[in-house]
Order: structure tokens, then sequence, then C-alpha cells
């Protein structure tokens, strides 16, 4: 099927000790660059089009998906320390968390990360909203 891309999953564990709503987040968003999501709310041909060529090009090594992982955790935890919160997000292009782990590792700018996604970030919660309209999932909440 024209525009179809299974999830790909990646698994390379950080040797990093990051708290727990960090790793989830940085666990997420390499399972996200793996296989990018590009719903903007269009049903139009075209968009099926980027999908199979956002996905078709650039495999990442674990050695990369390691590096883009502690680069995007680091970032995090910058963002934490100041603001107590973070928010990660795509439009159409990444938040400048994202770019900075992206750009580490060749990560396509404009159709490498899932479109119209959100993720906040607390010490008590991880939730996201991916795709256009997408309302939010839990990926993680503190005992």
């Amino acid at each position: 099927m024209l525009g179809f891309n299974p999830p790909k999953r990646v698994t390379e564990k950080t040797k990093e000790n990051f708290p727990a709503y960090i790793k989830v987040a940085v666990e997420w968003w390499a399972n996200a660059i793996a296989s990018p999501n590009l719903d903007n709310g269009t049903d139009n041909m075209p968009i099926f089009l980027f999908s199979a060529a956002a996905n078709s090009g650039k495999t990442f090594s674990k050695k990369e998906i390691n590096l883009f992982k502690r680069t995007l955790a680091k970032e995090i935890e910058q963002e934490m320390k100041k603001w107590q919160r973070c928010t990660l997000s795509v439009d159409y292009h990444p938040c400048q968390a994202l770019a900075v782990a992206g750009e580490k590792i060749g990560v396509n700018s404009m159709m490498g990360y899932p479109w119209k996604t959100t993720m906040q970030i607390s010490e008590s919660e991880v939730k996201v909203s991916a795709g256009y309209g997408a309302g939010y999932e839990n990926l993680w909440i503190s005992n």
C-alpha cells in the first residue's frame, strides 16, 4: 500500500543515568525519527509520497541513535532545570532541542520528524499529541 510505512522500533540503551521521564521521552523520539508520521490533516496523495520519501532513505545505526538520545536527554535536562518542564514540538520543523539532537546524526529537518507533534514533559508525567488534531496520550506517570 502506497504511503504505509510500518513503525520501526529502536531500543538502544544510553549509558547515562537519566530520570525515568527523560528516558521515556528520548525513547519515544528515537522511535519517531526511525519512522516519522507526516500527518498534517490532509488526505491528499502528495502527503503519502512525502511519507514514503521520509522513510525510504536514512536508517540510523545504534551509535547514531545513542548519540541522538544522549543529546536530546541533555537538552531536556537543561530545560527542566530552567523551567521545571519541557515541551518538544514539531510543526513542520523541529523545535530547537530536537533540531540540536537531530543535526548530530543527520535527521532531515523537514521530513525526519513526525509533523504536528507536541510532547509535554514534567517530573510527574510525559504525554504526547502525535499528528494533526491528535489528543494527548500519557506515556509515563510518576508513582
